[in-house]
């Protein structure tokens, strides 16, 4: 595992999905136990997240230091490095349209909330009529699908 930060290796993303295939060989292979290799592989996710939120913020206010050459950027490493806006954010409650709009779209949400919770509840097909129209409609059960996984929880 160490062999993935020794000097000269390229950090690319090749390179990474390599380095990932060679862990999934090890299991594969029985060298590494599948269960005990993933508990691992989750406690390193999470050290991970958290220094790597932790150590950009550190590392945005040093690229500030560094001035116009942090946003045209450099390499690391073999790797680009720049400071640039991410996650653009845009504010359109100053727009009566788009307010407006927002509400209907909320109440829609809420109606189709309800609709997809009484769905849930039902076995098999039923008909409903529509008290204004007369229309006769047939509600369906939802199709329920699921995925079986391993989860994994750190104490804390």
């Amino acid at each position: 595992m160490y062999e993935l930060l020794r000097e000269g290796v390229a950090l690319t993303k090749t390179n990474a999905k390599d380095h990932a295939q060679e862990f999934i060989n090890m299991v594969l292979d029985g060298e590494q136990n599948a269960l005990e290799s993933l508990v691992t592989l989750e406690y390193l996710s999470q050290v991970i997240d958290e220094a790597k939120s932790k150590i950009r913020e550190i590392a945005t206010d040093s690229m500030y230091q560094i001035g116009e050459e942090a946003r045209i950027g450099f390499t690391i490493k073999g790797v680009q490095v720049q400071l640039r806006e991410v996650g653009v954010k845009y504010q359109f409650d100053n727009s009566q349209d788009w307010l407006n709009l927002q509400k209907k779209e909320a109440s829609a949400s809420k109606e189709r909330k309800e609709l997809e919770e009484m769905l849930k509840t039902l076995k098999s097909p039923i008909e409903r009529i529509d008290t204004q129209t007369g229309e006769v409609t047939t509600l369906m059960p939802p199709v329920k699908t699921s995925k079986t996984s391993v989860v994994i929880t750190l104490s804390k």
